[in-house]
């Protein structure tokens, strides 16, 4: 039912739907917080609420999605902080939470979400430190950061990675960009780098929307 103009609050009639394993809402008008009954639709394996209006915050109660291996809440206006809980959900390949209103830390529990390929928490307001247990993501192909205030340096963890994007310009950070990371680029598996204009880097060049950029001779 995506992109068919439905307006008002997501019904909490949804958990009459115990098999339902993809919901798909996005492109919509939807208002008001995500229903608690929500969470009770444990066979669910994709939720796409993207590019509505919705508010409030993400519950621990997310966890009790097991199944998920995908979750979409990019451009609403959610906000609070990503609950720690939701590490814990174990095939979870894809976590898109760009254009929002979340904030605190980037949970260093996130490291444990060993099946991520995609984490996307740009255009939010996430401060303090990069976790270094990212690094631990061996599945990670993109990770957008871009646009909060993070600050401190990039982790050198980050290094050991097979990305082939990564967006951290638009926040605070210093210091260099790990060597690692140019190899990666050098090696043509990271394809883009974009890391902002208060770190320097032996490999980028200069970009005029985001300061510092490297894209790989295969990249786009």
């Amino acid at each position: 039912v995506s992109n068919n103009g439905l307006s008002g609050s997501i019904p909490a009639s949804i958990n009459g739907s115990p098999d339902l394993s993809l919901l798909d809402l996005s492109r919509n008008i939807f208002s008001g917080s995500i229903p608690d009954n929500l969470y009770e639709v444990t066979g669910l394996r994709a939720l796409n609420l993207s590019r509505n209006k919705l508010i409030g915050i993400i519950t621990e109660e997310i966890s009790s999605l097991r199944a998920l291996t995908s979750i979409n809440l990019e451009s609403n206006k959610f906000g609070g902080t990503i609950p720690t809980e939701m590490s814990t959900i174990p095939e979870l390949a894809t976590l898109e939470m760009s254009n929002n209103e979340f904030k605190g830390s980037i949970p260093t529990e996130m490291g444990n979400m060993i099946s991520m390929v995609s984490l996307h928490l740009e255009s939010n307001e996430f401060g303090g430190f990069i976790p270094s247990e990212l690094g631990l993501l061996t599945n990670l192909r993109s990770l957008k950061l871009a646009n909060n205030t993070l600050s401190g340096t990039i982790p050198i963890s980050l290094s050991s990675l097979k990305l082939a994007s990564l967006s951290l310009h638009s926040n605070q950070l210093e210091g260099s960009v790990p060597f690692g990371l140019c190899t990666l680029s050098d090696r043509s598996k990271l394809n883009r780098l974009a890391v902002g204009c208060g770190v320097t880097c032996g490999c980028c060049q200069q970009d005029d929307d985001y300061c510092l950029t490297a894209t790989a001779a295969n990249g786009n």
